[in-house]
Protein backbone atom coordinates (compact mmCIF):
# COMPACT_ATOMS: atom_id res chain seq x y z
CA UNK A 1 0.00 0.00 0.00
CA UNK A 2 2.96 2.58 1.23
CA UNK A 3 4.64 1.70 -2.26
CA UNK A 4 1.25 2.21 -4.52
CA UNK A 5 0.75 5.37 -2.44
CA UNK A 6 4.40 6.95 -3.64
CA UNK A 7 4.03 5.65 -7.24
CA UNK A 8 1.18 8.03 -6.77
CA UNK A 9 2.96 10.88 -5.62
CA UNK A 10 6.09 10.35 -8.22
CA UNK A 11 3.93 10.20 -11.20
CA UNK A 12 2.36 13.82 -11.19
CA UNK A 13 6.71 14.71 -10.12
CA UNK A 14 7.31 13.22 -13.66
CA UNK A 15 4.73 15.09 -15.47
CA UNK A 16 5.70 18.29 -14.18
CA UNK A 17 9.29 18.26 -14.92
CA UNK A 18 8.64 16.96 -18.78
CA UNK A 19 5.95 19.73 -18.73
CA UNK A 20 8.95 21.91 -17.78
CA UNK A 21 6.80 23.40 -14.79
CA UNK A 22 10.22 22.98 -12.93
CA UNK A 23 9.02 25.61 -9.80
CA UNK A 24 6.54 22.62 -8.83
CA UNK A 25 9.27 20.13 -9.02
CA UNK A 26 11.56 22.08 -7.00
CA UNK A 27 9.25 22.66 -4.44
CA UNK A 28 7.31 18.98 -4.22
CA UNK A 29 10.57 17.03 -4.20
CA UNK A 30 11.34 16.84 -0.86
CA UNK A 31 8.23 16.15 0.16
CA UNK A 32 8.09 13.31 -2.35
CA UNK A 33 11.21 12.14 -0.76
CA UNK A 34 10.20 11.88 2.27
CA UNK A 35 7.10 9.73 1.40
CA UNK A 36 6.87 6.21 2.74
CA UNK A 37 7.66 3.18 0.70
CA UNK A 38 10.47 5.37 -1.57
CA UNK A 39 12.73 2.58 -2.66
CA UNK A 40 16.66 4.06 -3.54
CA UNK A 41 16.46 3.76 -6.82
CA UNK A 42 13.19 6.27 -7.26
CA UNK A 43 14.99 8.63 -4.55
CA UNK A 44 18.00 8.72 -6.96
CA UNK A 45 15.38 9.68 -9.97
CA UNK A 46 13.60 12.33 -7.91
CA UNK A 47 16.66 13.90 -6.61
CA UNK A 48 18.25 13.90 -10.09
CA UNK A 49 15.27 16.08 -10.88
CA UNK A 50 14.96 17.84 -8.28
CA UNK A 51 18.86 18.96 -9.30
CA UNK A 52 17.66 19.38 -12.95
CA UNK A 53 14.83 21.66 -12.61
CA UNK A 54 16.93 23.77 -9.77
CA UNK A 55 19.45 24.45 -12.66
CA UNK A 56 16.54 25.37 -15.00
CA UNK A 57 15.38 28.03 -12.89
CA UNK A 58 19.40 29.20 -12.49
CA UNK A 59 19.15 28.42 -8.82
CA UNK A 60 22.52 26.50 -9.18
CA UNK A 61 24.17 26.85 -5.85
CA UNK A 62 20.87 24.53 -4.25
CA UNK A 63 21.28 22.28 -7.21
CA UNK A 64 25.02 21.96 -5.96
CA UNK A 65 23.90 21.22 -2.60
CA UNK A 66 21.39 18.12 -3.95
CA UNK A 67 24.43 16.97 -6.42
CA UNK A 68 26.65 16.64 -3.53
CA UNK A 69 23.90 15.15 -1.07
CA UNK A 70 23.57 12.18 -4.16
CA UNK A 71 27.52 11.77 -4.58
CA UNK A 72 27.53 11.12 -0.36
CA UNK A 73 25.32 8.50 -1.34
CA UNK A 74 26.77 7.35 -4.92
CA UNK A 75 30.07 8.43 -5.30
CA UNK A 76 30.38 6.90 -8.68
CA UNK A 77 27.89 8.47 -9.67
CA UNK A 78 27.66 9.67 -13.36
CA UNK A 79 25.15 11.47 -15.66
CA UNK A 80 24.85 10.20 -19.20
CA UNK A 81 25.80 12.97 -22.02
CA UNK A 82 23.66 12.04 -24.21
CA UNK A 83 20.34 11.86 -21.82
CA UNK A 84 21.27 15.23 -19.88
CA UNK A 85 21.79 18.67 -21.17
CA UNK A 86 25.70 19.63 -21.01
CA UNK A 87 24.25 22.82 -18.90
CA UNK A 88 23.22 20.23 -16.08
CA UNK A 89 26.20 18.37 -16.44
CA UNK A 90 28.91 21.26 -16.24
CA UNK A 91 26.97 21.99 -12.85
CA UNK A 92 27.45 18.22 -11.53
CA UNK A 93 31.02 17.92 -13.05
CA UNK A 94 32.03 20.90 -10.88
CA UNK A 95 30.16 19.53 -8.02
CA UNK A 96 32.08 16.04 -8.07
CA UNK A 97 35.55 17.34 -8.63
CA UNK A 98 35.19 19.70 -5.82
CA UNK A 99 33.90 16.66 -3.69
CA UNK A 100 36.94 14.53 -5.36
CA UNK A 101 39.62 17.11 -4.36
CA UNK A 102 38.18 17.58 -0.09
CA UNK A 103 40.64 16.01 1.85
CA UNK A 104 39.36 12.33 4.23
CA UNK A 105 38.79 12.82 7.50
CA UNK A 106 41.50 11.05 9.14
CA UNK A 107 39.52 8.51 12.60
CA UNK A 108 40.53 8.86 15.27
CA UNK A 109 42.87 6.01 15.85
CA UNK A 110 44.43 4.30 13.15
CA UNK A 111 45.45 0.77 13.33
CA UNK A 112 49.19 0.36 11.61
CA UNK A 113 49.11 -2.41 8.84
CA UNK A 114 52.32 -3.75 8.18
CA UNK A 115 53.30 -5.44 5.10
CA UNK A 116 55.24 -8.46 5.34
CA UNK A 117 56.93 -7.85 1.87
CA UNK A 118 56.90 -4.52 0.04
CA UNK A 119 54.92 -4.43 -3.69
CA UNK A 120 57.01 -5.97 -6.04
CA UNK A 121 57.61 -3.10 -8.61
CA UNK A 122 57.02 -5.98 -11.09
CA UNK A 123 53.27 -5.74 -9.93
CA UNK A 124 52.93 -2.10 -10.34
CA UNK A 125 55.17 -1.18 -13.46
CA UNK A 126 53.67 -3.58 -16.37
CA UNK A 127 56.50 -5.73 -18.38
CA UNK A 128 59.02 -5.56 -15.15
CA UNK A 129 58.41 -8.95 -14.70
CA UNK A 130 58.33 -10.61 -18.31
CA UNK A 131 61.77 -8.13 -19.00
CA UNK A 132 63.04 -10.17 -15.86
CA UNK A 133 62.47 -13.41 -17.28
CA UNK A 134 63.90 -12.35 -20.52
CA UNK A 135 60.53 -12.64 -22.45
CA UNK A 136 61.44 -9.46 -24.03
CA UNK A 137 58.79 -9.16 -26.96
CA UNK A 138 56.30 -9.40 -24.38
CA UNK A 139 58.04 -7.28 -21.59
CA UNK A 140 58.56 -4.12 -24.11
CA UNK A 141 55.24 -4.74 -25.70
CA UNK A 142 53.27 -4.01 -22.12
CA UNK A 143 55.68 -1.20 -21.12
CA UNK A 144 55.40 0.63 -24.42
CA UNK A 145 51.74 -0.17 -24.11
CA UNK A 146 51.46 1.79 -20.31
CA UNK A 147 53.87 4.49 -21.38
CA UNK A 148 51.62 5.45 -24.69
CA UNK A 149 48.40 4.78 -22.55
CA UNK A 150 49.06 7.08 -19.57
CA UNK A 151 50.57 10.01 -21.96
CA UNK A 152 47.38 9.76 -23.73
CA UNK A 153 45.34 9.70 -20.65
CA UNK A 154 47.25 12.74 -19.08
CA UNK A 155 46.57 14.44 -22.92
CA UNK A 156 42.94 13.77 -22.57
CA UNK A 157 42.30 14.83 -19.29
CA UNK A 158 44.26 18.30 -20.14
CA UNK A 159 42.66 18.43 -23.74
CA UNK A 160 39.18 17.47 -22.30
CA UNK A 161 39.69 20.36 -19.37
CA UNK A 162 40.54 23.02 -21.93
CA UNK A 163 37.73 21.74 -24.16
CA UNK A 164 35.48 22.43 -21.02
CA UNK A 165 36.53 25.67 -19.93
CA UNK A 166 35.71 26.81 -23.78
CA UNK A 167 32.68 25.39 -23.92
CA UNK A 168 31.31 27.21 -20.64
CA UNK A 169 32.99 30.44 -21.55
CA UNK A 170 31.21 29.86 -25.50
CA UNK A 171 28.12 32.30 -26.37
CA UNK A 172 26.07 31.96 -29.03
CA UNK A 173 24.15 28.47 -29.80
CA UNK A 174 25.92 27.02 -32.60
CA UNK A 175 29.28 28.04 -31.07
CA UNK A 176 28.03 26.18 -27.50
CA UNK A 177 27.24 23.13 -29.31
CA UNK A 178 30.47 22.66 -31.59
CA UNK A 179 32.24 23.64 -28.44
CA UNK A 180 30.04 20.75 -26.75
CA UNK A 181 30.94 18.11 -29.06
CA UNK A 182 34.77 18.85 -28.75
CA UNK A 183 34.23 18.69 -25.05
CA UNK A 184 32.45 15.43 -24.93
CA UNK A 185 34.75 13.61 -27.93
CA UNK A 186 37.45 14.45 -24.98
CA UNK A 187 35.73 13.10 -22.23
CA UNK A 188 34.79 9.72 -24.21
CA UNK A 189 39.02 9.13 -24.97
CA UNK A 190 39.59 10.26 -21.36
CA UNK A 191 37.56 6.96 -20.71
CA UNK A 192 38.42 4.93 -22.90
CA UNK A 193 42.05 5.90 -22.30
CA UNK A 194 41.64 5.08 -19.14
CA UNK A 195 40.01 1.69 -19.58
CA UNK A 196 43.09 0.93 -21.76
CA UNK A 197 45.71 1.73 -18.68
CA UNK A 198 43.55 -0.56 -16.44
CA UNK A 199 43.27 -3.57 -19.15
CA UNK A 200 47.45 -3.51 -19.59
CA UNK A 201 48.04 -3.39 -16.13
CA UNK A 202 45.75 -6.26 -15.61
CA UNK A 203 47.02 -8.51 -18.39
CA UNK A 204 50.53 -8.08 -16.43
CA UNK A 205 49.02 -9.38 -13.52
CA UNK A 206 47.58 -12.39 -15.15
CA UNK A 207 50.40 -13.35 -17.02
CA UNK A 208 52.50 -12.80 -13.55
CA UNK A 209 50.56 -14.78 -11.46
CA UNK A 210 50.47 -17.69 -14.16
CA UNK A 211 54.73 -17.49 -14.63
CA UNK A 212 54.84 -17.78 -10.81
Amino acid sequence: MTVLLFLISLSPLVEQYNAGNYEVVAARAESVLSEPGITRADSLRVSKLHAFSLIALGRNRQAETVFMRLLEQYPNLELDPSEVSPKIRAVFDEVKMNSAARPVPMPARVDTVRLRQPVPLSILVPGISQLQAHKYAKGYALLGSTVLSLAGLGASHVAYNRARSEYLSASGSQQVLDKYETANAWYRARIALAGTTAAVWFVNLLDGLRSR
